[in-house]
């Protein structure tokens, strides 16, 4: 565990308040870049391979999210490096920039190698945001509070997730909800303007004058490399693989008879109760440790997803209440672990650490969403295929077996 950085000033000269208000933007935006796709999924990709077959809708429509998540694990990786190096302020500027100004390119995209690009590149941007936000926060934010503000602040994704639906329900026309879902470039000269730079990361690079750099595969850092992938790729892999398809699933349960609000709704709710999920983080992993809300976050996430795909043939209002208590439990699992990552690294390799831990896991998940719907007339119905990879879940054990707690460690 690194402890020089408990002799450093941790406060940003920036007003408390503008630092965590400028991540959470970022982090929102983010959410609503990362997820609007999904929803407009089956009308965007009907436009743009001109037809209303379900198969080669849900194989192109695979595709492109597959090769978001791609763009997404090269950029949690690229900007890791980038901000280890360069610094957190111009890396994060830099991501909100690429996902903001790929998006709005989406709206006016006019083949499906066009799109496939975007989300390419829009992934690149999402994955860099969510990293440096966290990052960022971690070194700046007071020891005693941190893990309430850290839990706050991945309250941001979903909110964005959130907001993507309202954009939806406000705007029928999927061109018109990619270029209204650009605006958030403009934080890029915001955060530039407010914000300044860690003070830890800028101690880190005086001291790197007087020592070897240490590496993220060094022996002392390998382990927590190890245990954070395995954790994080679990929750990426059957968080995504079932929620990319949600809104295909309830459109299917309702035999296509549906206008979009059904999904449109339980999207919402997902998100907002995950919020929730990402609200408590805080207090919980205060109290009771890193490790057992982990433990209970994953499990509680499986059976909730066991209890949807498997009592579900046609559409019901319960699917509601279940969406929504998948929110909870993800928003719980997806911010402990925000919080419990950066503890296990030291400042010259964090964001570069943290960045591997995750994002290694998305290339699998981004094969699994690829060959989604493929697999799903293979598995017999969304249901099933969903509940397979629900299954890694069971990866959140593995810091409860093989990690450390941290929460009574110096930061």
């Amino acid at each position: 565990m690194n402890t020089e950085t408990a002799t450093v000033e941790r406060s940003s000269s920036s007003p408390r308040w503008i630092v965590f208000g400028l991540c959470w933007l970022g982090g929102i935006f983010a959410g609503m870049d990362a997820n609007l796709f999904s929803l407009v999924l089956p009308q965007a990709v009907s436009e743009l391979v001109h037809s209303t077959d379900r198969t080669v809708i849900s194989q192109i429509g695979s595709s492109f999210v597959s090769l978001f998540l791609c763009g997404w694990m090269l950029g949690g990786m690229l900007f890791g490096i980038f901000s280890d190096r360069y610094g957190r302020i111009t890396a994060m500027a830099c991501s909100v920039a690429v996902y903001s100004l790929f998006t709005g390119i989406a709206g006016i995209v006019e083949s499906p190698w066009q799109m496939a690009v975007c989300r390419f590149l829009t992934g690149l941007g999402v994955g860099g945001e969510m990293l440096c936000i966290s990052v960022y926060l971690a070194e700046v934010w007071p020891t005693r509070s941190r893990a309430l503000a850290l839990g706050a602040l991945i309250t941001s994704y979903q909110v964005g997730v959130l907001l993507s639906g309202v954009i939806a329900q406000l705007f029928a026309e999927w061109r018109a909800a990619f270029l209204v879902c650009s605006l958030p470039i403009m934080l890029c000269g915001i955060v530039y303007r407010y914000l300044s730079e860690s003070p830890v990361w800028l101690a880190s690079q005086t001291n790197q004058i007087e020592r070897v750099k240490p590496t993220p595969f060094d022996a002392a850092n390998r382990r927590n490399l190890l245990i954070g992938s395995l954790a994080f790729g679990g929750l990426l892999i059957a968080y995504w693989a079932s929620l990319a398809w949600i809104p295909t699933w309830i459109q299917d349960l309702l035999n296509g008879t549906s206008s979009g609000h059904e999904k449109n709704t339980a999207t919402i709710l997902h998100a907002l109760c995950a919020i929730v999920g990402c609200m408590v983080a805080g207090p919980l992993v205060t109290r009771f440790g890193r490790l057992p809300v982990i433990a209970t976050s994953f499990a509680g996430a499986l059976i909730t997803s066991a209890l949807m795909f498997l009592t579900h043939t046609v559409f019901s209002q319960a699917i509601y209440w279940e969406h929504s208590a998948l929110g909870l439990f993800v928003g719980l699992a997806q911010a402990t672990m925000y919080i419990y990552l950066p503890e296990l690294f030291a400042t010259e390799v964090r964001a570069t650490s943290v960045g591997f831990c995750l994002n290694c896991g998305r290339m699998v998940t981004a094969v699994a969403v690829l060959f989604m719907g493929a697999l799903v007339p293979w598995f017999g119905g969304y249901s099933q295929a969903m509940l397979t990879f629900a299954c890694f879940y069971v990866a959140g054990f593995i810091p409860c077996l093989l990690g450390k707690e941290t929460g009574h460690l110096p930061k």
